[in-house]
């Protein structure tokens, strides 16, 4: 994921804006590789007497953010909405099933093969 972002010419995950934010990428759930979507658990700590925090993001190299070059980079949720792990992990696996579901696609049944003589 890491490289496939770095490749659209995104600097979100350089190692000089991750050592700023004390940035750490603590999980990572390929969506669709092919896309090049992705889910992951970022974790950000203010300093060191500040608790380290999560957020869930998600990930897109197909899309750019209008007037720049790169990934889409969005949050899910709140910036830091989560104080532990396992909550971040919970919630992008809630998500996760969400957008399983709706790229699912239901076709109506043909009212033809209804009925039968």
């Amino acid at each position: 994921m890491v490289e496939a972002v770095n490749a659209t010419g995104s600097h979100w995950f350089d190692a000089g804006a991750m050592r700023f934010f004390q940035s750490r990428v603590e999980y990572v759930d390929t969506v669709d590789a092919d896309r090049g979507q992705w889910l992951f658990i970022s974790s950000e700590q203010f300093d060191e007497t500040e608790p380290r925090l999560y957020t869930v993001r998600e990930v897109d190299t197909s899309r750019s953010y209008p007037g720049t070059r790169g990934a889409v980079v969005d949050t899910v949720g709140e910036f830091q909405g989560h104080e532990t792990f396992v909550d971040a992990l919970a919630t992008l696996r809630t998500y996760r099933r969400a957008l399983v579901m709706s790229r699912a696609r239901w076709t109506p049944p043909d009212p033809r093969d209804m009925f039968t003589d």
